[in-house]
């Protein structure tokens, strides 16, 4: 009852941020790439990732559907058969993976701190992330390896930020 309508102010697809020199490597800085074909690269361990955990955020969740989607070959919503089919590809996605974190901001910080070497461990070849935080990295020179953008051509699961309004709010605030 305390809330007034909703007004979406940002969406931000969740993407795969690469070092420029492994951008180039893959062939991924001058034509469209899939998920498929991502995940099919990580297997093969050709780049090395960081990626929230999927249970614990958005971004990871919502890259997992869409590789998953990309992997069962819908082009839509996947049902338990279809992840049950997919699962053994998600697993050799996941090889790939060098970073975790529980939310996208304090990934962005591991791999800009590994990137610089003052944090432990390897630094990662590419993030999975919202665009706006790859974006962003890139914009304020925060990272001392920028990312070369990817926007997979099968699609994108995207999140959506809304501002909700008091159902109290004055007509100016409205």
């Amino acid at each position: 009852r305390r809330l007034g309508n909703q007004t979406k102010i940002m969406s931000s697809p969740v993407l795969l941020g690469l070092s420029a020199p492994v951008a180039q490597r893959l062939g991924w800085d001058t034509r469209p790439v899939t998920w498929s074909e991502i995940a099919e690269a990580a297997g093969r361990r050709e780049f090395s990732y960081g990626m929230t955990d999927p249970s614990a955020s958005n971004s990871g969740f919502s890259a997992l559907v869409g590789v998953a989607s990309a992997l069962a070959g819908t082009g839509s919503a996947v049902n338990a058969d279809q992840i049950a089919a997919v699962t053994p590809k998600l697993t050799e996605f996941f090889r790939a993976q060098a970073l975790s974190a529980g939310s996208s901001g304090w990934l962005s910080e591991a791999y800009q701190r590994r990137a610089a070497g003052t944090d432990q461990g390897q630094p990662v070849d590419g993030l999975v992330n919202y665009e706006s935080v790859l974006l962003t990295m890139n914009a304020g020179g925060q990272s001392p390896r920028p990312l070369t953008v990817v926007y997979p051509a099968d699609g994108v699961v995207t999140a959506d930020y809304p501002l909700t309004l008091l159902s109290t709010a004055d007509d100016a605030a409205r």
